[in-house]
């Protein structure tokens, strides 16, 4: 199962250009990688792109620092989404520092699929990609 398309919810445009370029040679099948500085416009795309009776795959990779909405605002919003399009989307939470006191609880939440360090590596996106298959 590849992805649709990919979100890429994250501010800093170099860490934007790396894992954009990351993700194409990784995805076996051509995706659509969208770039949103600010996660109310990325979810805002998701609520107008994904519908309950689409079959899209989606993996939006969310920093947990990005402008817009906080991060636990994001996923309260998300969690209200219906059921069958957050099973059409995986999220993956990036973050420079993993020793923040909040990751435990970030890392608890049931949408969010992995939590994983910024920038990421090879492996990191290998194990984005494998999860969706």
């Amino acid at each position: 199962m590849e992805p649709k398309a990919t979100f890429i919810l994250i501010d800093n445009p170099v860490d934007v250009i790396i894992h954009k370029f990351m993700l194409g040679n990784e995805l076996k099948t051509p995706a659509d990688i969208f770039h949103f500085k600010d996660t109310r416009q990325g979810l805002k795309h998701i609520e107008a792109t994904h519908q309950p009776e689409t079959k899209n795959k989606t993996v939006v990779i969310l920093d947990m620092y990005t402008p817009g909405m906080d991060l636990h605002e994001f996923l309260e919003r998300f969690g209200m989404l219906d059921e069958k399009i957050k099973n059409q989307i995986k999220i993956f939470v990036v973050a420079t520092l993993l020793n923040n006191p909040e990751i435990n609880k970030i890392a608890s939440n049931p949408h969010v699929n992995m939590f994983l360090s910024k920038p990421l590596s090879e492996k990191n996106i290998i194990d984005i990609v494998s999860s969706i298959n």
